[in-house]
């Protein structure tokens, strides 16, 4: 849905298709898989140190699948070691992660006027992206065995130093 409007198929897979920083953090597809890690990318309770940046390991998967037969995640069954978290039914340190709403702004053109128009998208997602690649940001403070560093995309030398320091 864009604007409370249904889009056609095609939009709907551009408007998938979009890189994360163009969709305020939400990702459209996210492959998943049990035994895969993972890191939050929102804080969900900070007490318990569920906070943006944890890794934590999947342990389970619930989908439903909807009238065009595409499947969405319902909830992302998450082991968070050092946690502390303890939930009726789950093993410790596990967590229920359920999609979110999350809304951004997008901009297209015209194809004649060449008029921009701005839209307001919402869709739901989960706070979880893959724990196979960081950026320096996020590895800022951790301490790494070993690790693969891409300097191209350094904007500053201090960027660099921050992913050198890491292993």
């Amino acid at each position: 849905m864009v604007d409370h409007v249904q889009v056609r198929p095609a939009v709907q897979h551009a408007l998938w298709t979009l890189p994360i920083n163009c969709t305020n953090g939400a990702a459209a597809f996210l492959p998943m898989f049990e035994g895969m890690c993972v890191m939050l990318t929102e804080n969900l309770a900070m007490s318990k140190s569920l906070v943006n940046g944890m890794i934590g390991t999947i342990m389970g998967i619930w989908y439903v699948s909807n009238s065009d037969g595409q499947w969405y995640p319902t909830a992302v069954m998450v082991n968070m070691p050092g946690c502390d978290h303890v939930q009726v039914g789950l093993p410790l340190n596990t967590i229920c992660i359920q999609p979110t709403a999350k809304t951004w702004v997008y901009q297209t053109t015209g194809r004649t006027n060449l008029k921009k128009a701005t839209h307001s998208i919402s869709q739901k997602f989960l706070p979880l992206l893959p724990a196979y690649t960081y950026t320096d940001y996020k590895s800022q403070g951790w301490t790494l065995h070993r690790a693969i560093v891409d300097l191209c995309g350094c904007s500053t030398p201090q960027s660099a130093y921050v992913m050198l320091s890491q292993v």
